[in-house]
């Protein structure tokens, strides 16, 4: 997997084939397997990345402000869930966080200078750097295990994209498989993530205690950003698989039982599944697009994004 087709820092994807209308403003469609459609923020800055604390009472959300430079754009606020306002928790060059298990901090990529690293903050606290050097050239997409002690995430080595864990404390650091974005398990024993297999981006598992690596999606299709329901049977993902838009779709865990959960001419991306059933994500609907967007490298030029949500129906199961 080459560097290039990502940007460059943190993994985020920036390919895509979706026909473009700038004039058109159009809003997220939930398909009839949705209970309940809910729009959570609408912000003038572009958000991504909504990350539902283990109560489902808050989210984090990695903001662009486009009206700064580089990695200065990126920055990390918290919202509450149903309620209002919003908080600064890690300023400029900060993105891509995940709640370490105490809730009462965060782990991210920052990258105000130099190679981007993994950090921790809390609440009034000063940022900890989790390992004393960068793991590789772009670390990022932290996410921590269940039992609080390895923190998996992707970083490029040589000229690709692989998949690492390491211990809570930066030891430890352990290089698994090529691939993107990897998301823990419920039980701890498997990640999920995505890399390229061929021409087009597939989901994927591996077995933390064997090292078996398993591929869950195929076709002439991309399918990204994969991660796991609270209990572990299903796996919420991004695909372009119809209408060559980027939609929300569930699978079993063995990748049957595919079903789709968004349509219509909008784009979403990073969906987190939160402890309470909801699937949270981001779209460019509603958005005021400029016409100077460009649809190969969403989502660095979305100029408008905003969080929403969706209950699903959970199909039965295929196994």
């Amino acid at each position: 997997m080459k560097p290039m087709m990502l940007v460059g820092l943190m993994g985020l994807a920036v390919f895509c084939s979706c026909a473009w209308a700038p004039a058109v403003q159009p809003k997220v469609e939930a398909t009839s397997g949705v209970m309940e459609l809910t729009r959570i923020t609408s912000e003038e800055v572009p958000e991504f990345f909504p990350i539902p604390s283990a109560d489902a009472k808050t989210l984090l959300v990695t903001v662009r402000d486009p009206s700064k430079q580089g990695m200065d754009q990126w920055s990390i606020i918290s919202t509450p869930i149903g309620g209002t306002g919003r908080q600064l928790v890690a300023g400029s060059g900060s993105l891509d966080p995940t709640w370490a298990s105490d809730s009462n901090s965060i782990i991210y990529s920052y990258a105000k200078s130099g190679k981007s690293r993994l950090v921790r903050s809390g609440k009034g606290s000063a940022i900890t750097y989790i390992s004393a050097a960068p793991l590789g050239d772009s670390d990022g997409a932290p996410d921590q295990s269940p039992d609080g002690k390895k923190i998996a995430l992707n970083t490029i080595i040589g000229t690709e994209w692989m998949i690492a864990t390491l211990g809570i404390d930066g030891s430890l650091f352990t290089m698994l498989c090529p691939g993107i974005r990897p998301k823990w398990s419920p039980d701890g024993t498997k990640l999920v993530f995505y890399r390229e297999a061929g021409e087009f981006n597939h989901v994927f598992t591996i077995e933390l205690a064997t090292g078996q690596v398993t591929q869950l999606t195929e076709g002439k299709h991309n399918n990204l950003f994969p991660c796991w329901s609270p209990d572990g049977g299903w796996i919420a993902f991004i695909s372009d698989r119809d209408e060559e838009r980027r939609h929300l779709y569930v699978m079993s865990n063995n990748g049957s039982s595919v079903t789709r959960y968004t349509s219509g001419k909008t784009d979403e991306l990073t969906p987190a599944w939160a402890s309470d059933g909801y699937i949270y994500f981001c779209s460019n609907a509603g958005g005021k697009f400029s016409g100077n967007d460009d649809p190969k490298l969403l989502p660095t030029t979305w100029n408008y994004s905003d969080i929403w949500r969706i209950k699903p129906i959970l199909p039965s199961r295929m196994d």
